[in-house]
């Protein structure tokens, strides 16, 4: 659990630094670009507690968008979260690998409409079902193994307990 509710801390962190933030501010260039960062990086948050959610309940994931449907057919989330998510996503995606190509009123919809809150309200719902349903605090099983290993395989660490041991610094108990 420590992992999915730091990842939840943050992302409330960057979403009150957002409603700081006034349309009149995104006219000041730094204020915009600030302001596109912590749209991406929470965005990128939620990918991940989607990700780290579908792993937490076993479930292997091959990408970010799959792990929106795993949540899905688990009813984590409903179908209305679910058509929101990719759209997270893709902004994300746009803003990381097109970023010229970044449409400022978008931006500016999103922060004067206060858009983002959706984010956060949608990484809380996650959390707190997992933890409703106590999958957070049942702690890993050989099963979590192979979704840890296939979504951590990028460390290019054979070791699932070690991985697992970096993100859940806790004793481990596999039955």
């Amino acid at each position: 659990m420590g992992v999915l509710k730091r990842l939840l801390d943050n992302l409330l962190y960057y979403t009150s630094l957002l409603d700081g933030l006034k349309p009149e501010d995104l006219e000041d260039e730094y204020k915009y670009y600030a302001a596109l960062h912590l749209l991406q990086t929470q965005a990128q948050v939620l990918m991940d507690i989607f990700a780290r959610a579908s792993s937490t309940l076993g479930l292997g994931v091959d990408g970010y968008i799959d792990a929106g449907h795993k949540l899905r057919a688990k009813d984590i989330i409903t179908d209305k979260d679910l058509d929101l998510y990719p759209r997270i996503v893709g902004f994300r995606n746009v803003v990381v690998h097109e970023y010229s190509d970044v449409d400022s009123s978008i931006v500016w919809d999103i922060i004067t409409n206060k858009k983002y809150r959706e984010v956060a309200r949608l990484a809380t719902k996650v959390v707190e079902e997992l933890e409703k349903r106590g999958s957070i605090a049942e702690g890993l099983t050989k099963d979590n193994s192979v979704c840890y290993a296939k979504l951590y395989a990028s460390f290019n660490v054979a070791d699932p307990l070690y991985i697992r041991s970096l993100y859940f610094p806790r004793k481990i108990v596999i039955t």
